[in-house]
């Protein structure tokens, strides 16, 4: 082997390297992230108060807003509401079961690499077996255990093989 060669595939080595540190920086940040909306719910469709149901005291809520741009169709903008505590986020996500058949659905707020991960993962999946739980995506497997996805490498890992 020449010195070319050696001090290129010693270089290959060092970028194959750099990206695998890459990726690991890329999932602390979403990680990051991810937990600092942990407060958050996502609310879509059309809100008439008096169909909420939500009971909670006015200073529960830290903040919240419409997301995502103006647009001049009938569609509602998504609303983003962060809580003051996790308990009343909580208290909030498990009333979502109320909400049923009314047109309003609440969802955990989730990052755009998480959200693409659940788009895929419930393509794959029977919608079914896939919800989402403190940020990370649950699938019910056909070992009827529960796995846990928070990034694509988790789901490479354990379900490369499945179409």
């Amino acid at each position: 082997m020449t010195k070319l060669q050696t001090k290129v595939e010693d270089k290959e080595g060092e970028v194959r390297q750099l990206w695998t540190q890459v990726e690991v920086q890329d999932r602390r940040i979403d990680d990051i992230e991810q937990y600092s909306s942990s407060n958050c719910l996502l609310i879509h469709g059309r809100l008439p108060e008096s169909r909420l149901n939500l009971k909670l005291p006015r200073y529960a809520i830290d903040r919240a807003h419409r997301i995502g741009r103006k647009n001049s169709g009938k569609k509602h903008r998504p609303l983003i509401v962060k809580f003051i505590s996790y308990a009343d986020r909580e208290l909030n996500w498990r009333a979502k079961r109320l909400l049923k058949n009314t047109g309003i659905l609440i969802t955990e707020s989730f990052t755009a690499a998480r959200t693409r991960l659940l788009d895929e993962v419930k393509r794959k999946f029977s919608k079914e077996l896939v919800w989402t739980t403190d940020g990370k995506i649950v699938i019910l497997g056909s070992d009827d255990k529960k796995h846990f996805l928070t990034g694509r490498d988790d789901l490479e890992k354990n379900y490369a093989d499945h179409e």
